[in-house]
C-alpha cells in the first residue's frame, strides 16, 4: 500500500490504466499456460523437421549461397557468407579475424539496403543446432 501512494499520482488516466492492465493480463496467460499445440500436426513436424529444415534453406538461400547441405542438414558457413557480402559490393561490421559479424542489429540500417525479399535475408540467419 506504502507504494501505490506513490504510484498513483503519476497515473494520467486511470481508467486507461485500468484498461491496460486489463490486456497485459490477458496476453500474459498464455504465456504462463504455453501455447497450445495440436499434437496430431506436431508429431508428423517434428519428425520431418530435418527436410523442413532443408527445403527452407534450399529455397530461400538459392540467391545467397550462405549455406551448405551436408548429410540431408543445412549448415551456415561463415565463408560464404563473407562472399556474398563482398559479391555485393555490402559493407559489414567484421571480428578482428575479417569475419562477419552476425549480429541481427547489424541487418537493420547499416550498409546497402537489404534485399527486396527480406524472407531471405532473414533465412541467413536461421541457424540449425550443429551450424558451425
Amino acid at each position: 500500500m506504502r507504494l501505490l501512494r506513490h504510484i498513483v499520482p503519476t497515473i494520467r488516466s486511470l481508467p486507461h490504466a485500468m484498461l491496460r492492465s486489463n490486456f497485459m493480463w490477458a496476453l500474459a496467460q498464455p504465456e504462463r499456460r504455453g501455447v497450445p499445440l495440436d499434437l496430431s500436426r506436431f508429431g508428423p513436424a517434428q519428425t520431418q523437421w530435418n527436410a523442413i529444415q532443408t527445403e527452407l534453406a534450399v529455397e530461400k538461400d538459392r540467391e545467397y549461397g550462405c549455406y551448405v547441405i551436408e548429410a540431408g542438414r543445412p549448415h551456415w558457413r561463415k565463408q560464404n557468407f563473407a562472399n556474398y557480402v563482398k559479391r555485393n559490393g555490402m559493407t559489414w561490421p567484421t571480428h578482428p579475424r575479417r569475419r562477419p559479424r552476425r549480429a541481427r542489429a547489424n541487418l537493420q540500417g547499416h550498409g546497402r539496403p537489404l534485399p527486396a525479399d527480406r524472407d531471405a535475408a532473414r533465412a541467413a540467419l536461421i541457424r540449425c543446432r550443429n551450424c558451425g
